[in-house]
């Protein structure tokens, strides 16, 4: 949110909760003008219909009504993959024979990983779900909207969890799903919270999109710069030598982590790493000069790099970069290599260092240009982390408005 929005919103809204109010039903944060109490109510006093998805098994084809399960729904969204099962229309006319899906009815992961949701937006085209999604719709007295959100809340996902049935994917029964109880307000106050966490959602959506934008044309930048379709000239306009095909081994040494046993210190000076990124902290470091860093085993291709000291364990390689070679840039370098294709194992995604420094790259050989690159891509990446760091703080606070909104 921009700052003028954050103070309209501030404007209107006040702290509800006074000392008085510890045994009443209301919440922390409240928008001025409403001051009744929240109802105790429970998921089937408040909607006219919950149902769960198709039971049985259907033929798969290649055309037809496609077929989702708990796992095409996620962050407020209906996703259809493109391999998504599908049903003939007489299957799906059966499956819906009692009811049809309508704009706004609410969707729920109710198997396996409970407590996704979704609001129906379009009926245009015609979707059908496994019983692993159930379907409420909310009754003439309350929002779609705000169940939605009453739904996102820590209280409400706590109950699902702690009414899970013990079978093999487990689960929530309908029956136990319309007994969940919660404190709801009347209609107008509904409006007034779904209305601006819909804002809300708009904004993290935006940014979201943004930062895949930005992470798309990077990808781009990437593929035009190491294909040489992109060139950089010199501080006197002219061109670079020509870029040169060579093995890693020319370039940089890859090198082995170590076991953090005996060496882990909370509030140590320096990180310890591993594939996924820093799992802990220690005063002790294995290298301390630039370099490139890429997984020895589980997670093979996602490139780090560092230029302060660090230490790194046994399934993350890290690498010794010849003095002549900016390491930055062989970090980007590392970004355009298909390192699945080196993959050595059947089981758990594995290189080796004799294979990393035997793969042939083409690269500039000039310091100057590698340093020129290096520095361009940086500044691009220094833009992305700006825009992560905006997304990150707008689905904070929304975690934080859900926290005091609600009761």
């Amino acid at each position: 949110m921009t700052n003028s929005e954050t103070k309209k919103f501030s404007q209107n809204v006040s702290s509800s909760y006074h000392l008085e109010d510890r045994n009443k039903n209301v919440p922390k944060l409240r928008f001025k003008g409403y001051n009744e109490e929240w109802k105790h109510l429970n998921f089937k006093s408040i909607t006219t219909m919950i149902k769960d998805g198709t039971h049985g098994s259907y033929n798969d084809l290649s055309e037809g009504i496609p077929l989702l399960s708990a796992k095409d729904i996620d962050n407020g969204k209906v996703i259809i993959p493109d391999d998504c099962r599908r049903i003939s229309l007489s299957d799906y006319n059966d499956i819906y024979k009692n009811y049809s899906l309508k704009i706004n009815d609410i969707l729920l992961t109710i198997v396996g990983t409970i407590g996704r949701v979704a609001l129906v937006s379009d009926i245009t085209n015609k979707y059908a779900f496994q019983r692993s999604v159930g379907i409420l719709r909310a009754n003439e007295y309350n929002n779609p909207q705000f169940i939605l959100y009453l739904l996102q809340t820590d209280f409400i996902k706590k109950q699902f969890y702690s009414k899970v049935n013990q079978s093999a994917q487990g689960g929530i029964y309908l029956d136990t799903l319309g007994k969940i109880d919660f404190k709801i307000p009347t209609l107008p106050e509904q409006e007034k919270i779904a209305s601006f966490l819909t804002l809300i959602d708009k904004k993290i959506e935006k940014q979201k999109e943004l930062v895949e934008l930005l992470k798309k044309y990077k990808r781009g930048l990437l593929s035009q710069i190491f294909s040489q379709k992109l060139r950089f000239k010199d501080d006197n306009g002219n061109d670079y030598p020509e870029w040169k095909e060579t093995r890693l081994e020319k370039i940089l040494k890859i090198k082995h982590g170590k076991s953090q046993k005996g060496i882990e210190c909370e509030a140590g000076k320096y990180p310890i790493l591993a594939t996924g990124g820093q799992i802990g902290r220690t005063n002790s470091y294995l290298w301390n000069k630039p370099c490139v860093l890429i997984g020895r085993k589980g997670t093979i291709d996602k490139p780090q790099y560092m230029e302060t000291p660090f230490w790194t364990v046994d399934t993350l390689f890290y690498s010794e970069v010849f003095k002549e070679n900016n390491a930055k840039y062989l970090y980007y370098l590392f970004n355009t290599i298909n390192w699945k294709k080196y993959d050595e194992s059947t089981g758990v995604p594995s290189l080796s260092a004799k294979t990393i420094e035997r793969i042939k790259v083409t690269l500039s050989m000039n310091s100057s240009e590698q340093h020129l690159i290096s520095k361009f891509l940086s500044k691009f990446d220094d833009k992305i982390r700006r825009e992560e760091s905006l997304l990150n703080y707008l689905q904070t606070y929304k975690k934080g408005l859900l926290q005091q909104l609600f009761i």
